[in-house]
């Protein structure tokens, strides 16, 4: 835990004028708990601003006793995120844990749909961070060098996938029951666990499923059309064993791709590989449909007079 008070030099942190590590935030309660909890002084916090925004000075005999135990240069340890971050990589799972909640907390998000695990303008921090996440829960974040701010500066950002989410609540958890409350996520615990919930909700696998499923589904449903020549919504409903939403999922893919094309719409809707006229297939299958046309009407009239005569 004592890596967890270091590790917020990386995100909210600073170095102020005396070369003494500084930490900026608006919510400090659970940071000053920890220190209390471990036994940490710390000088008196100062707001900074007018919206409320508080630093804390982290002791320098944090990163003295750091740099000792692990064989690191201190004064690095304060002035560079990235030397720290090269650092912390080298410890246990535990200490990597602890270091990705302070960088969530000061620099993440979890109120859309991928949970925003850093952001910087610095790509070397967060190619670091990233790297430092990929080695608890590889495959499970993405970079993003896409977004840039009106001034025309690049902002880097890690924004973690569902199944990132899941383990990531999952370690968070069991960190918790080693090590309390303080462990956690502190004031965005709650929302992370809205977007677990969220994350493994029936909709949210059903998703995934069709993710990694609709492959096979799409063949199937291919290999049917070729054997028939055509086939109908619900014989495909039928076959897939899904419901009637994943299903047209799996159609439209189909659909787009030109694989399949849609002869005959509505409810009865039917489906072929060839782009051809319903007409023309009703031919094939020997079904003449009986044209009411007016001619037709015209000589039903008649026989219906002559006959009454």
């Amino acid at each position: 835990m004592h890596t967890r008070i270091i590790a917020h030099r990386i995100g909210d942190g600073t170095v102020n004028f005396y070369g003494k590590a500084v930490w900026d935030n608006k919510k400090i309660k659970e940071f000053l708990e920890l220190c209390s909890y471990l036994e940490i002084k710390l000088w008196r916090p100062v707001t900074s601003d007018s919206y409320g925004t508080q630093k804390i000075i982290i002791p320098t005999q944090l990163f003295e006793k750091f740099a000792k135990r692990h064989n690191k240069n201190t004064d690095r340890l304060i002035k560079d995120p990235r030397y720290l971050l090269d650092a912390i990589s080298e410890l246990s799972e535990e200490h990597r844990l602890q270091t990705i909640l302070a960088l969530i907390v000061d620099d993440g998000s979890s109120k859309s749909w991928c949970l925003t695990l850093f952001e910087d303008k610095n790509k070397e921090t967060t190619d670091k961070v990233y790297s430092l996440w990929n080695s608890i829960f590889p495959n499970t974040a993405r970079f993003d060098d896409k977004h840039i701010t009106k001034s025309g500066t690049r902002v880097y950002h890690i924004y973690v996938k569902r199944d990132g989410i899941i383990l990531l609540y999952e370690k968070i958890r069991d960190a918790v029951q080693k090590y309390g409350v303080l462990a956690g996520l502190w004031w965005k615990e709650k929302d992370l666990e809205l977007r677990y919930l969220k994350a493994t909700s029936i909709r949210a696998k059903q998703l995934q499923e069709t993710k990694f499923l609709s492959a096979g589904w799409k063949e199937n449903i291919c290999d049917h059309v070729k054997i028939k020549g055509s086939i109908t919504f619900r014989e495909i409903q039928k076959i897939l064993g899904l419901s009637k939403d994943r299903t047209r999922l799996v159609l439209k893919k189909l659909l787009e791709d030109g694989r399949i094309h849609v002869i005959r719409s509505g409810n009865r809707a039917k489906y072929s590989e060839e782009n051809i006229d319903i007409k023309e297939l009703q031919k094939k299958n020997n079904k003449k449909p009986y044209i009411y046309s007016r001619l037709n009407m015209q000589q039903r009239s008649q026989k219906i007079i002559e006959s009454s005569k």
